[in-house]
Parts: structure tokens; sequence; C-alpha cells
């Protein structure tokens, strides 16, 4: 495990530009990236939009949960500026692929990065604690009791991050302090991934950096 340290969620965005142009500059299809939804999206959506419109063409964004309802994280990546981008021509509309039940994550090849923003609880996309659903071969699942509003989403599934992210770069923000529980929980290796779902990604070895602004804080 990694860890890069930031100054705040603004300050990260740079850094996904970098990393994106990185691996854009020997990838000869196109770069596909997992993206969370809500306020964890923002400094994803922001440093894609700063790539070189040569590399921007090329990026295919996976959002991994969606709420089904009012309020959608579609809706909310669109506010951080993919909607004005799409608008002005800059980004296409097909570029941001919605999850949908019964269809398969990606459609070919596997992710190149995944970023995923980390709850107060140690969730990612819509999985919880206590509702660990291990044993589907779905890519995508339905939540129908989720703790935070809406209760209804879809989700990647822990069975699809096998599937699609076993050799990607795993980028899990935690940014603020409402975040420190997550974060401490999982500098240690004490909790299991039904408590603090986002262990999920240590407990059986991904490639993963930890990127806060909490590191070294109040310590």
């Amino acid at each position: 495990m990694n860890i890069l340290q930031v100054k705040s969620a603004e300050d990260f965005a740079h850094h996904v530009t970098e990393i994106i142009e990185e691996i854009g500059i020997d990838h000869p299809l196109p770069i596909q990236i997992g993206i969370p939804g809500g306020r964890g999206g923002k400094s994803v959506v922001e440093g894609v939009l700063n790539l070189t419109p040569k590399t921007l063409s090329r990026v295919k964004l996976y959002l991994i949960d969606e709420r089904l309802g009012e309020d959608t994280n579609y809706e909310m990546l669109y506010s951080y500026g993919l909607g004005d981008a799409i608008q002005n021509g800059i980004f296409q509309k097909d570029q941001l692929i919605i999850p949908s039940i019964g269809e398969p994550f990606i459609e070919h090849g596997k992710l190149d990065i995944l970023f995923a923003g980390v709850g107060e609880d140690g969730h990612f996309a819509s999985l919880f604690p206590y509702s660990r659903p291990m044993n589907n071969s779905e890519d995508i699942i339905l939540v129908e009791n989720s703790v935070k509003p809406p209760p209804r989403r879809v989700s990647i599934s822990y069975y699809a991050l096998e599937k699609y992210c076993r050799l990607s770069d795993i980028y899990l923000l935690l940014f603020g302090e409402g975040k420190r529980a997550a974060f401490e929980g999982l500098m240690r290796d004490e909790e299991d991934v039904s408590t603090l779902p986002s262990r999920y990604f240590l407990k059986n070895g991904f490639h993963v950096t930890l990127v806060t602004d909490l590191y070294n804080k109040g310590n």
C-alpha cells in the first residue's frame, strides 16, 4: 500500500491529470477509468477535464455506483463540469458509462485506474458494512437498503472488482476529518471487510494508493 499526501481534495485534481497522462503515453487502447459518484468524483472530474485533448478523447469513465431516484450521481458529475464539457464538445456523452443491472460493467477490456471515494464508515461505491454480497456472479448489484439515502442504488460488485480491477491502479480517496476513523482502520490490519469494506483491496492484494489530507495530522 502506498500513501499520497495532498493538501486537500481540490489539490488532488492535478495528480489525477498526471496519473492519467502517464498511463496514456504508451497505452494504445481507450483509457478506462472507474469514477466515484458524489463528492468523491469532483476532483477526479476536474483532473480529467485538464487532460490534453488527445488524451481526453481516449478516456472512458465508468461510474461505480448510481443512485436510483432523484439527485443521481450522473447529474452530480455533470454539475462538476462534465455537463459543460459535453455541451462544448470537449467530452462526449458516451464517454461516461452508467452502471445498469443485467449489463456488464465493461464491454471490452479492464479498468486501467479505479478512483473510489471511501465513506466515514469505510464503504465505497454502494458496498456498505455488514452487507457484503460476496457470492453473486453479477457485475452490477441492486442495493435496496442503503444506510445512506437514497435507499435504492446500483453498485459495482466485489465479483466485478476481481474481474475488471485485479491489475488496475486503485486510488482510495479519504478527504476531511470525518474520514479519520476509516483512514486509521485502513492503516491498521485489524478490521475485516465486513466492518470496513474498503479493506477488500488490501486483503486481496490489489495495487492500492491511499490519497488523503489526514496523514500525520493530529499525531
